[in-house]
C-alpha cells in the first residue's frame, strides 16, 4: 500500500516531464550478474515499478560473457539474452549490456581480454561486438566495455590501461558505427576507485569514445572518497563525462530488519550522489521472487528522483534542534527542478550520538506548497505541519540515522506580506562550444567501422600516372598504367593492368617490363586509425568547402618524432563524418628517400542512402636521390566505374589471376608484382628488380660537327649494386662515356656521396666569331673534354637538396682545317671547380640555383699573333684574368598535366657569372638549361641573360607523341661591346613505340630569328632507338 502511494505522488511530481526517454539525472538501478545459463521464464524478473516506464526507465544493468554467445566462430546465439531484453524493457525497465570475458575459441583463458599484441583476437572480439550492436539497435542504448579492467594480472605486460583504453577504443567505435546515435559508451567499471588507472586512460586519449566513466566501489573502502577520486579526473579530463557507481553491495546481518538494510542503501546513495555519481547500480542477491532481494528500496527511490532534478551545490534545507540550536550532525540534499519548481530534499542524522528524533527544519524555497514527508524504508508519508516563514517555510520534521525525503512544489504556497518573488534558481549551466578534434575523430572511426563492416568488395576502373624527372634536367619520361582495381578487406587492394602508356602512346608489346617498385617504408599506423601507442596528435585548425561539402579541418602530427609516419591534415564532412580530403607528407624517411606526399580525394559511391566512402583520386610527389640529384616521381590516379559488394567479384578477380596481364598487390612491404608459378598459381613476387639494361642506338648532328655523330651502346642501372646500398649508372657508346657511383646515407649520416665521370673520344669545334657576329672560321677550335667530379649532398626539409661537388677536368684545344696558322690556340689545361647547387621540387614546380669558381691550372696566351685572322673585325681574346672565373645561374620551372595525355611546361633560366671569356662562357647546347632549339653548336656564347621556353605536349592517336617547342634567349656577351641580343629557336621532338619493345625518339631544332644572322636557318637533329631489355 505505501509503494502505491509513493508512486502515486510520484506521478503527480513528474507528470510533465515524462516525455522523454532518459534516466533521470540521478537514478538508482540494479543488476543481474549471473551466467546466462540460469536464466528461465521465471528468472531473472523485472520488479514491479508503477513508475517505471518507457519515458522514465528503471535501470537494469546485466552482463553477457563473450563465450556464452560465441561457441562457434563466428556464430552468435543471442536467443537468451534478447528474451531478458524484451522482458525487462516491456516493465519499462533500460537495459545496460556489459560486454566482457574471452573465448577459448580464440584464446586459451576464458577471461582473457583481447589485446593489441593479438589482431585476429581483437577482430574476432569486434565482430562480437558489432554483432550485439546490430542485434539490439533500437533496443538497447547503453554498453559497457568489459567489467572491473584494472584487476591486477588480467592484462600482459605492466602498462594495463594503455591496454583497456585501445580495445575500449576499438570496440566503442564498432558499437556506435552499428548501434546508431543513441548508443551511449560506457567504460568498464574500475575497482575501487582507481584514480591513477582512470587517468592513464584519459591520457590514452578515451574522453571522445565514452560518455560514462564507471567504477565499482571496494565494499571495503569508504564509498564517498572512492566516487570523489573518480571524480576528481573526470573533472579535468573531461568535464562533460557522467560517473556511475556500479555493483554496490549493502553488508548487513542475515537477519537485519528491511528499513535497516533500505536505510542503508539510501545513505549510501545519497553519499554517491553528492560526491559526483549520477547512477547508483546495487548488486543485491537473488530474490525468492525471481527479481533481487531488497530492490522494493530502489523502486521507492526511483518514486523520489523525477527526470529533470539536480543536485543543488548547497542544500536548501536548514536543521535545527528544539530550543533552536543548529544541528551540525545532520546531512541533507537538495534535489531541485527547475523546470516544474520540484524539489526533493533528502535528509539524515550522521553524527557520531544520536541526536534527537524530532528537528526543526526551515526550507528556503520560492512559496513551497506543503511538504510531504516520505521514509522509503517503509514507504509510508505523512503531512509535517509547515508554515509560512521569510524565503520560503518552516516546520518540525522526525530525525532518525536512516534518510527521509521532504518534497514539496514551488510557487504554489501563500506568500508572505512584501514578499519578494525571484525566479527558479539555476541548477546547471552548458555553455555551448565547437566540435573538437577528438570528438571529430570519434564521429568519423563510427562511421568508418560501420561502412568497413558493410564493405565485402569493390572494383573499379583505374589509371596510374607516373612523371619522372631528375632535377636540374629538362627530359621527362611519362609513364601510365590503365586496368582494374580489386578491393578485397581480406587480401588488399590489388591491380590488372590491361593498358600500358609511355609518354601517352598506348604500348604494342606483349609484355611490358616491370617498372623497379621503389618505395619508402610503408606506414602502417594510419592518421584517424584507432592505435595501441596513440601514433598521432591532432588540433581542429578550422573549417573549409569541399566539393560542395562544408568540412571540418583537422591537421596531425607524430607523436613520436623519431617515427616514420605522417603528419598533415584531413577534411571531414560536417553531415556525414567521412573524409573527404587528407593531405599527407611522410616523416623520418630513410635515405636515399627524401620525401613522400600525397593527396587523396574521397567520394561517396552507391545510391543515396547506402552509399559507401571510397578513395577516388591520389595525387602524390616522391622524391629520392638518384646518382646524388633529386630524382622526382609525381603520381596521378583515379578511379571510376565502381561496383560495389559485387556477387561476381570473385569471378572477375579469377579472371584477372588467369590472364597474362601484369598484377600488382599491396602487401605489408608495399605494391609488390603478383606473378605466376610453375602451376599458373599468382605468387607475391618477394624480390625487387633493381636494375636494368638498355640498349641504344642513334645518330645526333649539330653546328659543331661537319658530319653525324654515330651513337651505339649500353646504359647499365642498378638501385642497389650487390646490396651494398650503391647506385651506379653506365652509359657507353664507344666514342662516349658517362658513368656515376652515389652512396646515400653515408655510414647513416643522410648525407649522399657520389661521383661522375665524362668521357668523349671526338672533338667538337668550338665556333669562331669576330665583334659584329660575323662567322669567322679561321679561329674555330677543337675541344675535347675529360671530366671527374665528386658529389657530396643532403636533404634540405622534405622538397629540397644542397650539393656540393669538386670537379677535375681536362680540357683540350686544337686545331681545326680552317684555323689560321696566325691563331694561337689555348694549351691543354687542368680546370678544378668548385660548384654548391640548390634544388626545390614540389607538385610541378622546380627551382634550382648554383654556383660555380673555377681554377685553370694555367692560361698562356692564345688568340692572333698578328693582324686579325681572317676576321673582319677583332676580338678580345686572351685574358690573363680568366685563369679564375665564376658562373651561376638560377632556373624555375612548372608542369601543368592536362586531360588525354597532354601537358604544358614553362621554363625561364638565368645565366650569369665573373672573369668569363670565350672558353667558359655560356653557349647554346642540346642539353641544359642552356638550350635554343637550332642553336647547339652555333658558337654563339654570352656571359649573361635570359632563356626560356614553352612546351605543349601532345598525342596523335595514341601512338606519336610530340613536344612542340619554342625557346627564346635574350643574352649578351660582354667581350662584344654590343647590349642584349635576342635569338628564337623553335624544335619539334617526339616518340613512339616500336616493336622489341623499343622505343623511337626524334628532336629537331630550328633557329628560327637571331641578331647574328649568320646562324638564322640552322638546325640540329637526333634520332635515337633506346631498346629495353
Amino acid at each position: 500500500m505505501a509503494l502505491a502511494q509513493a508512486a502515486a505522488f510520484s506521478a503527480g511530481l513528474s507528470m510533465a516531464a515524462a516525455n522523454t526517454a532518459a534516466f533521470p539525472t540521478y537514478a538508482l538501478g540494479y543488476e543481474f550478474t549471473e551466467s546466462l545459463s540460469t536464466v528461465s521464464d521465471s528468472y531473472p524478473l523485472p520488479v514491479p515499478d508503477p513508475n517505471a516506464t518507457a519515458e522514465n526507465p528503471l535501470p537494469w544493468r546485466f552482463e553477457v560473457l563473450w563465450a556464452e554467445v560465441e561457441k562457434e566462430k563466428e556464430s552468435y546465439d543471442w536467443t537468451v539474452v534478447e528474451k531478458l531484453v524484451d522482458r525487462f524493457r516491456a516493465k519499462g525497465h533500460e537495459p545496460i549490456l556489459c560486454l566482457w570475458g574471452g573465448n577459448p575459441l580464440y584464446a586459451q583463458e576464458i577471461l582473457s581480454p583481447p589485446t593489441a599484441q593479438d589482431e585476429p583476437y581483437l577482430k574476432a572480439w569486434e565482430a562480437f561486438a558489432r554483432s550485439a550492436a546490430r542485434r539490439f539497435r533500437g533496443k538497447v542504448r547503453y554498453y559497457e566495455v568489459w567489467r572491473t579492467p584494472n584487476v591486477p594480472g588480467l592484462w600482459p605486460g605492466a602498462d594495463a590501461a594503455r591496454e583497456y583504453a585501445f580495445l575500449l577504443k576499438r570496440t566503442a567505435t564498432v558499437i556506435r558505427a552499428e548501434a546508431g546515435q543513441d548508443a551511449t559508451l560506457v567504460s568498464g567499471g574500475l575497482f575501487g576507485g582507481d584514480a591513477a588507472f582512470l587517468q592513464k586512460m584519459f591520457d590514452e586519449g578515451i574522453a571522445p569514445y565514452i560518455d560514462i566513466v564507471a567504477l565499482r566501489p571496494d565494499p571495503q573502502q569508504d564509498l564517498e572518497a572512492q566516487v570523489r577520486s573518480i571524480a576528481a579526473v573526470v573533472a579535468v579530463a573531461s568535464p562533460s563525462r557522467k560517473i556511475w557507481a556500479m555493483g554496490l553491495t549493502v553488508a548487513q546481518a542475515p537477519q537485519a530488519p528491511a528499513e535497516q538494510v533500505i536505510g542503508e542503501m539510501t545513505r549510501r546513495t545519497l553519499g554517491a550522489f553528492a560526491a559526483g555519481a549520477k547512477l547508483v547500480s546495487f548488486a543485491l542477491p537473488r530474490g525468492a521472487q525471481g527479481w533481487p532481494d531488497r530492490v522494493d528500496a530502489i523502486v521507492r527511490l526511483h518514486s523520489v528522483f523525477s527526470p529533470g532534478m539536480g543536485l543543488l551545490p548547497e542544500s536548501r534545507a536548514r536543521f535545527e534542534d528544539p530550543q533552536g540550536a543548529p544541528l551540525l550532525g545532520v546531512r541533507s540534499f537538495t534535489f531541485y527542478d527547475p523546470d516544474k519548481g520540484v524539489a526533493a530534499v533528502g535528509y539524515f542524522d550522521a553524527g557520531p550520538q544520536p541526536g534527537p528524533q524530532q528537528a526543526v527544519v526551515t526550507l528556503e524555497a520560492r512559496r513551497p506548497g506543503p511538504p510531504l514527508l516520505y521514509d522509503p524504508a517503509s514507504g509510508s508519508q505523512t503531512q509535517p505541519e509547515f508554515s509560512a516563514a521569510e524565503k520560503g517555510a518552516k516546520g518540525t520534521v522526525a530525525l532518525r540515522s536512516s534518510p527521509f525525503f521532504l518534497l514539496y512544489r514551488e510557487g504554489v504556497g501563500k506568500p508572505l506580506p512584501e514578499s519578494v518573488e525571484k525566479g527558479p534558481e539555476n541548477v546547471e549551466v552548458v555553455a555551448r562550444r565547437g566540435m573538437t578534434a577528438e570528438e571529430v575523430i570519434t564521429k568519423h572511426q563510427e562511421v568508418a567501422a560501420k561502412e568497413q563492416a558493410r564493405l565485402q568488395n569493390y572494383r573499379a576502373k583505374g589509371l596510374v600516372q607516373f612523371h619522372f624527372s631528375l632535377a636540374g634536367a629538362s627530359q621527362r619520361l611519362d609513364v601510365a598504367m590503365g586496368g582494374n582495381f580489386f578491393f578485397d578487406p581480406s587480401v588488399g587492394p590489388e591491380w590488372e593492368f590491361t593498358d600500358y602508356f609511355i609518354n601517352g602512346n598506348r604500348s604494342p608489346w606483349k609484355k611490358f617490363p616491370e617498372l623497379p617498385l621503389v618505395q619508402p617504408e610503408k606506414v602502417v599506423t594510419l592518421p584517424l586509425d584507432i592505435s595501441f601507442d596513440r601514433s598521432y596528435s591532432y588540433d581542429m585548425v578550422g573549417e573549409d568547402t569541399v566539393d560542395d561539402k562544408d568540412c571540418w579541418v583537422l591537421s596531425f602530427e607524430p607523436v613520436n618524432p623519431e617515427k616514420s609516419l605522417y603528419r598533415g591534415k584531413v577534411w571531414i564532412d560536417k553531415k556525414s563524418f567521412n573524409k573527404v580530403r587528407t593531405a599527407v607528407t611522410q616523416t623520418r624517411l630513410e635515405a636515399p628517400f627524401i620525401s613522400n606526399e600525397e593527396r587523396d580525394g574521397y567520394g561517396p559511391v552507391g545510391e543515396a542512402g547506402e552509399e559507401l566512402w571510397l578513395l577516388k583520386r591520389i595525387d602524390g610527389q616522391q622524391i629520392y636521390t638518384t646518382a646524388g640529384r633529386n630524382f622526382i616521381v609525381l603520381r596521378e590516379v583515379t578511379f571510376e566505374g565502381f561496383t560495389v559488394n559485387d556477387t561476381g567479384f570473385q569471378q572477375e578477380r579469377q579472371s584477372a589471376y588467369a590472364s597474362e596481364h601484369q598484377m600488382l598487390r599491396e602487401t605489408d612491404k608495399g605494391f609488390r608484382y603478383l606473378v605466376k608459378d610453375e602451376s599458373g598459381e599468382r605468387k607475391v613476387k618477394t624480390g625487387i628488380d633493381k636494375s636494368e639494361l638498355f640498349g641504344l642506338a642513334g645518330v645526333f648532328y649539330d653546328n659543331s660537327r661537319s658530319y653525324p655523330l654515330p651513337l651505339a651502346g649500353v646504359n647499365y642501372f642498378d638501385y642497389d649494386f650487390r646490396d651494398s646500398g650503391l647506385q651506379t649508372n653506365i652509359f657507353f657508346a664507344g666514342l662516349l662515356l658517362t658513368a656515376n657511383a652515389t652512396k646515400p646515407n653515408l655510414a647513416g649520416s643522410g648525407f649522399d656521396l657520389g661521383a661522375d665521370l665524362f668521357g668523349v673520344a671526338v672533338a667538337g669545334t668550338d665556333r669562331g666569331f669576330d665583334r659584329n657576329g660575323e662567322r669567322a672560321k679561321a679561329i674555330d677550335v677543337a675541344t675535347k673534354t675529360q671530366r671527374l667530379t665528386f658529389n657530396f649532398g643532403h636533404a634540405v626539409g622534405d622538397f629540397a637538396k644542397v650539393r656540393t661537388s669538386v670537379g677535375f677536368a681536362r680540357m683540350n684545344f686544337g686545331r681545326t682545317d680552317d684555323t689560321s696558322k696566325e691563331f694561337v690556340h689555348p694549351a691543354n689545361i687542368w680546370e678544378r671547380s668548385v660548384d654548391l647547387i640548390g634544388n626545390f621540387d614540389r607538385a610541378g614546380y622546380s627551382l634550382s640555383g648554383s654556383i660555380s669558381q673555377v681554377a685553370r691550372s694555367d692560361w698562356p696566351f692564345w688568340g692572333c699573333r698578328s693582324g686579325l685572322c681572317g676576321r673582319k673585325a677583332p676580338e678580345q681574346d686572351w685574358n690573363p684574368d680568366a685563369q679564375k672565373y665564376t658562373q651561376y645561374q638560377i632556373s624555375g620551372s612548372k608542369e601543368w598535366y592536362l586531360p588525354l595525355f597532354q601537358k604544358i611546361r614553362g621554363e625561364l633560366n638565368w645565366f650569369g657569372g665573373t672573369d668569363l671569356d670565350r672558353f667558359s662562357r655560356y653557349q647554346f647546347g642540346f642539353f641544359g638549361g642552356a638550350r635554343l632549339r637550332g642553336f647547339s653548336g652555333s658558337g654563339v656564347r654570352f656571359d649573361e641573360g635570359f632563356v626560356g621556353r614553352g612546351i605543349y605536349s601532345f598525342n596523335l592517336g595514341k601512338v606519336v607523341r610530340f613536344d612542340a617547342t619554342l625557346d627564346h634567349a635574350h643574352v649578351r656577351d660582354k667581350s662584344s661591346g654590343t647590349g642584349f641580343g635576342d635569338h628564337t629557336g623553335f624544335g619539334i621532338s617526339g616518340n613512339f613505340l616500336g616493336p622489341g619493345r623499343t622505343i623511337i625518339q626524334f628532336d629537331v631544332g630550328y633557329a628560327l630569328q637571331s641578331d647574328i644572322r649568320k646562324v638564322e636557318g640552322d638546325a640540329e637533329a637526333l634520332l635515337v632507338v633506346l631498346k629495353l631489355f
